[in-house]
């Protein structure tokens, strides 16, 4: 009775040892910083999944994609997480005649005289998967960009968030 009773502290200590280092590790790990308003923030790390929503990805997009931003620099900082999907480019006219370029009626009066050379969608998933398993399938966001003759941004939406407004 007594080596059982040893064997249970020594048991208990193990465990509490192991715990306590478990938590010493977790802390150390740094931790992302997904605030773009945080100095140490990193574009170069941007990764979709880490926002639950369009209007926090619209608040990253507005302040390091700017109007005027080359397509190439946005292309790059998005697809670097390889989780973006970036489909093939559509012309501008396909959308001149909806109101609010297909982003609601929300917009049709902000963008009632805008134009473009044309449009890329971006396809991004919302949420880190759990154990690799996509909760939500479906549920992607996508962010829509206009861009002009040059190849530079000349507005942008995430989901139905207006990131800038155009000029």
């Amino acid at each position: 009775m007594k080596n059982f009773k040893k064997f249970l502290i020594a048991a208990f200590a193990a465990i509490l040892l192991v715990a306590s280092g478990a938590y010493l590790v977790a802390l150390a790990k740094p931790v992302k910083i997904t605030d773009p308003h945080d100095p140490a923030f990193n574009i170069e790390k941007f990764d979709s999944r880490d926002y639950k929503s369009a209007d926090e990805m619209a608040q990253v997009f507005k302040k390091f994609f700017p109007l005027g931003t080359p397509r190439s620099y946005i292309e790059n900082i998005l697809t670097k997480s390889d989780t973006t999907r970036i489909p093939q480019k559509e012309s501008f006219e396909t959308k001149r005649g909806v109101p609010g370029l297909g982003h609601g009626y929300q917009y049709k009066d902000v963008l009632k005289d805008f134009s473009a050379a044309y449009l890329v969608r971006y396809g991004m998933p919302p949420k880190k998967p759990i154990f690799g398993l996509t909760i939500t399938p479906g549920s992607e966001r996508t962010a829509v960009s206009y861009y002009d003759e040059n190849d530079r941004l000349k507005l942008m939406l995430v989901g139905n968030e207006l990131v800038h407004m155009p000029k």
